[in-house]
């Protein structure tokens, strides 16, 4: 089993959400896709990691962390830029060092910075939904889902909240046609005009063929649906999202 995961990859600072407090800094790898890979590893995947970081120190800091936890970095590359970054302040504010606020490193991959034998070396594909805020790095992912889906391989979207940035209905469903398989947090239901799972899943499937199975991501549990209406229940998650989400995968990628 082999996933390549591709798109956003930042570094973290979480803080107070009130500074008058006292500064309390956590300094930590940011970023779904980033965390995802983390979990998928330590579940025994062969995981890989293409995107972009910065020239600098915590460039060095994120691809070190990820080496650490056995995740392949051959294929990141080191921006002439400032690594993306952003800060946490309490549970709900987010302030983006990042497109369209500050030029970063990890939104400017490009498709010339994608090994395109080395990403199909691997079994399955993973993006999320930040990665599809800012060009090129929008654009990338696109390009890589559709040549990996038409290559046999298994694609795998995660959508959730990314506030403080905004995408439509319409930009979010775009690359669905290059979708194996779709996640999405119970949170962002209201984004598609529902607050039913099940009628979420219908609106995901007659907007693109390729989708055979969507499933709703919570804190402790995973909700799977198919096109014939079998729903099932993933309840073996007890550390968040990001292991529901990886247990999810290693359950889909050892079904051939």
């Amino acid at each position: 089993m082999s996933v390549a995961c591709l798109g956003e990859i930042l570094v973290e600072i979480r803080g107070n959400r009130h500074l008058a407090e006292g500064l309390n800094l956590k300094v930590s790898i940011g970023g779904l896709a980033s965390k995802i890979a983390i979990k998928l590893s330590s579940l025994g995947v062969n995981t890989g990691f293409f995107g972009a970081v910065g020239n600098d120190v915590f460039g060095k800091f994120l691809i070190k962390t990820l080496n650490s936890e056995g995740v392949n970095t051959e294929n990141i590359i080191v921006k002439d830029l400032r690594t993306s970054l952003v800060m946490v302040l309490g549970s709900d504010v987010k302030v983006f060092f990042r497109k369209p606020y500050f030029n970063s490193a990890d939104t400017e991959l490009t498709i010339n910075d994608v090994n395109l034998d080395e990403i199909l070396e691997y079994d399955a594909l993973l993006y999320t939904l930040l990665s599809l805020t800012e060009n090129p790095l929008k654009h990338t992912i696109h390009y890589i889902a559709k040549t990996m889906f038409k290559n046999g391989r298994k694609t795998f979207f995660h959508i959730h909240p990314i506030l403080p940035y905004t995408l439509s209905r319409e930009e979010i469903t775009s690359i669905l046609k290059y979708t194996s398989y779709v996640l999405i947090d119970h949170d962002v239901l209201p984004l598609f005009g529902t607050s039913k799972a099940k009628t979420l899943t219908h609106i995901i499937f007659k907007k693109a063929s390729s989708v055979k199975e969507a499933a709703i991501v919570y804190n402790n549990k995973v909700l799977i649906y198919d096109r014939e209406g079998y729903e099932e229940t993933l309840a073996t998650c007890y550390h968040g999202k990001v292991e529901c989400i990886a247990t999810y995968l290693v359950k889909r990628l050892r079904e051939k």
